[in-house]
């Protein structure tokens, strides 16, 4: 095992700090992702062996994901550092092997040591001193809490009853075994549609439940992968993504009034095969938004697709763009969109463009990832909740 690297380290003529995914070069201070400089450390602490890619999966990301995911971090971490595929002074690419970090790393020990409290130290006395001192903080802590919640929280009326908010109720709505994802009702509430798998090996398939009748039907049953199923408000179609096979599309299925599936068009063909987008429903069902990218070394862009006429347009631009734009959100009318953009991993900045005007708005800034469904439930929540809020304080 290749022994770790200290926090601030060099690596040619750039200085590396680590903990906050500094890349200091050329009198610059650049802030990369923290999958990018997880790469770097590895690579670095590994100086002259050759990874794989298979390595830098195992090593780096705790869930599956593709080659493409680790050559997109590769090239942010070339561009962070100036390096070339074709002279590399850094990043040595070795064909059907990996990769070779072939620049001179160096740890300086003239840097500062930095010493956690809440570690074991070798010393004794600070060993006591830990002992005395987290009882110490907890109690301080918890001291100050109570003083602030009773003096911010009044006291009920003595002439009122105290009110108890009721907890909310939850209801069950499917119950087959695997994996279900990306839930949306109709706009009466009385349809659900979904997509699911059994287990790890098979694709997802897309699914409508009637809630009414508890009856449940699958609406495709192919070799592909269907995601981010939006039903539209007639429930007349459903748009969705379908992967696999080395294509990417998006799709519109036609539903019967009984909700059986009926016929399929395909709509737009992605411009990247690793796509990730919601789509969503203008009120009128005319329009669809969604995101797509040109490759899988650019943002994404968001789109707008006339039904009628198959038109496409461009709503957003690459520029001061990382990710892209991503997790759209319509207001009730129509008038606004509300997404996020990804500045870099962890920092995703909440923008609402009228599209009346096409202008846009930066509205907050939120600090977590969009690479988990938490993450991605929170944000669909915050889009609806931040519209709705600004559409009723103008109306």
């Amino acid at each position: 095992m290749a022994p770790p690297l200290p926090d601030i380290f060099t690596v040619g003529t750039c200085r590396i700090v680590a903990s906050l995914n500094q890349i200091h070069r050329d009198n610059q201070c650049l802030v990369v992702e923290p999958k990018v400089m997880e790469v770097l450390v590895y690579l670095a602490s590994r100086q002259g062996e050759v990874c794989s890619k298979q390595q830098l999966m195992d090593a780096i990301w705790p869930a599956p994901v593709s080659d493409g995911a680790v050559s997109r971090v590769i090239t942010l971490l070339r561009k962070a550092l100036a390096d070339s595929t074709d002279s590399p002074r850094y990043i040595q690419t070795i064909a059907k092997k990996g990769y070779q970090f072939i620049a001179v790393v160096e740890v300086s020990m003239s840097e500062p040591m930095h010493i956690n409290m809440f570690e074991s130290p070798t010393s004794p006395a600070i060993r006591h001193a830990q002992k005395l001192f987290i009882p110490f903080v907890a109690c301080t802590l918890l001291i100050l809490l109570v003083l602030v919640v009773t003096h911010l929280i009044p006291s009920p009326p003595t002439d009122q009853a105290t009110t108890f908010t009721k907890p909310p109720s939850f209801q069950k709505l499917t119950s087959e075994s695997g994996r279900e994802y990306d839930a949306q009702l109709s706009a009466d509430a009385s349809w659900l549609v979904y997509r699911h798998k059994n287990n790890q090996e098979q694709p997802y398939q897309l699914y409508l439940k009637q809630l009414q009748t508890n009856r449940t039907i699958q609406l495709t049953d192919n070799g592909f992968d269907h995601r981010s199923p939006a039903l539209s408000h007639d429930k007349q179609s459903i748009a969705y993504f379908q992967k696999g096979q080395n294509q990417c599309a998006l799709r519109r299925l036609t539903l019967l009034p009984n909700g059986e599936p009926d016929t399929i068009h395909t709509l737009h063909l992605c411009g990247a095969l690793e796509h990730y987008s919601n789509v969503v429903w203008s009120p009128d069902d005319k329009w669809l938004y969604f995101t797509d990218r040109a490759n899988s070394s650019v943002p994404y862009q968001i789109y707008r697709l006339e039904l009628a006429t198959n038109r496409l347009e461009t709503m957003t631009s690459r520029e001061n763009n990382f990710y892209g734009d991503n997790e759209l959100a319509l207001s009730p009318s129509g008038r606004s969109l509300l997404f996020f953009r990804n500045k870099y991993w962890g920092n995703n900045q909440v923008y609402v463009m009228d599209l009346t005007t096409n202008a846009l708005k930066k509205s907050a800034s939120w600090a977590f990832s969009a690479g988990n469904q938490a993450g991605r439930l929170m944000k669909k929540a915050l889009c609806l909740a931040t519209i709705e809020m600004g559409e009723n304080s103008t109306a």
